[in-house]
């Protein structure tokens, strides 16, 4: 079987698993998404400001309903139960609408929330009460998760058990299976990456319906995030590979990029609020300005501080960020993936000089921007160490540094598919046994801690 069609097996499997036993709003800011998703199926695609919080006009059934569940936020001695899933299913939507804050994900444009608005809008149609919108909208991220991951494994050249490793990874995974808009983001970078992997490898001149495509995927890039930190990689394909007007077609994909980025920031002009108490980007900003030497000391703290931390975190710490994974999944993941890499089956990655100096600059240029972003939005000002770093913020850049890896890498060998699909089905066994383990009473003589 095909690795794509294995992928979608596991998926279904594990991503249903964990819509249904990953409580309610138990993922880093679900509840705001939620909110947000809701927002935009209702036609509100941008909000609204009132005072110093960012938001919307909601129905007051859905905040009632999200507070239910805070007790659970962070505090691994509190569980739920199906009894009480139960008894919030009779939440009913209320006519009465109130001014709801999300200004984290106020910013957010409505393109990371095409899929769970969707099912949100389907389960507002049928008349369904929140809580089952909520399922319907981590439903529908999960099977746009697995069909851009599909092709993102197909269309790829090379390092295809990579890329499936990465789509399994439990962060990633988890996040599918909810309402955040990274589910969205990853699987749109991995076939923008995979599909520059290809028309540069491909002795084939660059069609009409890729030139097309690309630019449709860096849009959409753009506007999740403004992350506009791949976009440097289109220059690794070979000018000749686009037959003329190089710079043009170039600019066929990277201008309405540009143009969709500065439209969608005109509309959220004003919406912008600190996302805690202590942080201001404004201040923080004239921080850097004024001491550029002790901010580059805090960015080599960072990094010697904190590597270990985004990396943990990027193979999955789960909830908001309160329930970890076996000992052995942290150990084990990044062996996995540097075995993949490592795999003969797929074709050799060969790279000029100037693909593997294109490569080492983005992802040095991209992990520094986004330290320095986390600094400017989440830090308290005048830090000495860059707060809220997170290692989903960094998987977009995990597949280009395994392909600047299995470039330079001179060892090779023969990888067992089934090895790996064995593999990801213990992790992510042991990840459903994490999440019961943790939100439920089941087993009541284990003790849970982080």
């Amino acid at each position: 079987m095909k690795i794509e069609k294995v992928f979608l097996l596991f998926v279904f499997l594990f991503g249903l698993i964990f819509i249904f036993i990953t409580p309610p709003f138990q993922s880093v800011d679900e509840n705001f998404h939620f909110y947000r998703a809701y927002g935009i199926a209702s036609g509100q695609f941008v909000a609204e400001k009132q005072g110093a919080v960012s938001g919307s006009m909601l129905s007051e059934s859905l905040s009632c309903l999200t507070h239910k569940y805070d007790r659970l936020v962070k505090n691994i001695n509190e569980k739920t139960s199906i009894s009480e899933l139960s008894e919030n299913l009779g939440i009913k939507l209320s006519d009465n609408e109130v001014f709801t804050g999300y200004s984290n994900t106020a910013l957010y444009s409505p393109a990371g929330y095409i899929p769970q608005s969707m099912g949100v809008y389907v389960a507002k149609i049928l008349n369904l009460s929140p809580l089952i919108m909520l399922y319907f909208g981590r439903l529908f991220n999960l099977i746009m998760y697995a069909i851009l991951g599909y092709y993102a494994i197909k269309v790829i050249p090379v390092l295809k058990l990579a890329v499936f490793l990465i789509l399994l990874m439990p962060m990633n995974l988890s996040l599918a299976a909810s309402l955040s808009t990274d589910a969205v983001l990853i699987s749109v970078s991995l076939i923008f990456i995979g599909l520059i992997l290809k028309c540069s490898v491909n002795n084939e001149k660059i069609s009409i319906k890729n030139l097309l495509l690309l630019a449709l995927l860096s849009t959409v890039l753009a506007l999740i995030k403004h992350h506009f930190l791949l976009l440097p990689l289109l220059f690794l394909i070979p000018p000749k590979r686009f037959c003329g007007k190089y710079w043009q077609k170039i600019s066929v994909i990277i201008l309405p990029a540009i143009f969709a980025c500065i439209i969608w920031s005109k509309a959220v002009a004003g919406l912008y609020v600190p996302l805690r108490e202590g942080a201001d980007m404004y201040a923080q900003l004239s921080f850097i300005l004024h001491n550029p030497l002790e901010f580059i000391a805090v960015l080599f703290k960072t990094i010697l501080i904190k590597t270990f931390r985004i990396i943990v975190t990027m193979i999955g710490v789960l909830g908001w960020q309160d329930t970890r994974l076996d000992i052995l999944t942290y150990l084990l993941y990044p062996l996995a993936i540097i075995y993949a890499v490592l795999n003969t089956s797929d074709r050799q990655i060969i790279l000029s000089k100037f693909q593997i100096l294109l490569l080492s600059s983005t992802l040095t240029v991209s992990y520094l921007l986004i330290v320095t972003y986390m600094y400017l939005s989440w830090s308290l000002v005048g830090s000495g160490i860059v707060m809220g770093l997170n290692g989903k913020y960094f998987v977009t850049l995990l597949l280009p540094f395994l392909i600047l890896l299995a470039a330079k890498s001179k060892f090779k060998f023969g990888v067992n598919n089934n090895i790996i699909y064995a593999f990801c089905f213990l992790i992510l066994l042991s990840t459903v046994f994490s999440l019961l383990t943790r939100f439920y009473n089941m087993f009541p003589n284990l003790y849970y801690q982080i």
